[in-house]
Parts: structure tokens; C-alpha cells; sequence
């Protein structure tokens, strides 16, 4: 229905939904849109958390009314909404030992070395630990 596997619950008598969009990265906006109009949330109540392949590995960058920086899944969500005022959270995905001729399309594809993975496991832990910290 909203193009995106759902979760609904409740923090601090706030309720949450919890969304993947389930359409492909560069069509993000549409989820998001549908999301947005059914449940008449607030564009700035809402948290979009992505990768980020100009940060270094396990690095968190929160903020708000950015524009897209090239992110094509948040473009598509600035297209769809026609506004910028939510709140990011961008998680580094970017190597320390980088291949210089590297197309980003093929890098996000690729699967994390065991190392790499421990590194994400940890930022995931400190991103969630941030985001109960704002609904407090």
C-alpha cells in the first residue's frame, strides 16, 4: 500500500512509524510521499536515515533543510515532498583504502568485509542510541 515494509509503535506517548521503502533508492520519494499523506505527518517530524559514501566508514552526520548532496534516494524524496526540511542522519559508508576508479553505484552494492561489518554494527548501535536521545 505505502510502497514500504511498516512498523508502528509508541515512545514516550509519541507514536513512531518505522519505514523501509521498498521501491528502488532513486524512487524513495514515493514511499515517503505516501507515508507522509496518510498518516498526516509533519515534513519536519520526519527522520530519513541514509548512507553516505562521502563520509568515512562508521562516521554519523545529523542535519536538517540540507539539500541532497548528489544522494539520489534523497533527491528523490526533495522531488516528492517539494521541500528539504526533515532531518538526516548519514551514516559513512566510504573505505579508508578507497579504490580510486570505484563507480558509487558499484561500491553500495558491494557486501562488507567482516571488519567493515563491525564498524556498521556499532555506528547502527550509536545511531539508535541518537535517535531515542531527540525523542526524549
Amino acid at each position: 500500500k505505502f510502497k514500504a515494509l511498516i512498523s508502528e509503535g509508541h515512545f514516550n506517548e509519541q507514536k513512531i512509524i518505522l519505514a523501509q521503502p521498498q521501491t528502488f533508492m532513486n524512487n524513495s520519494g514515493q514511499a515517503v510521499k505516501s507515508l507522509i499523506e496518510n498518516f498526516k505527518l509533519e515534513i519536519e517530524n520526519l527522520l530519513i536515515i541514509h548512507d553516505d559514501i562521502d563520509l568515512p566508514l562508521g562516521e554519523i552526520r545529523i542535519q536538517k533543510g540540507r539539500g541532497s548532496a548528489g544522494h539520489k534516494g534523497v533527491q528523490s524524496i526533495i522531488d516528492a515532498l517539494g521541500a528539504k526540511d526533515f532531518t538526516r542522519i548519514r551514516i559513512g559508508i566510504k573505505p579508508e583504502t578507497e579504490e580510486q576508479n570505484i563507480k558509487a553505484e558499484e561500491f553500495v552494492l558491494e557486501k562488507f568485509t567482516d571488519e567493515e561489518e563491525k564498524i556498521i554494527e556499532e555506528t547502527i548501535k550509536k545511531t539508535v542510541e541518537i535517535i531515542f536521545r531527540q525523542l526524549l
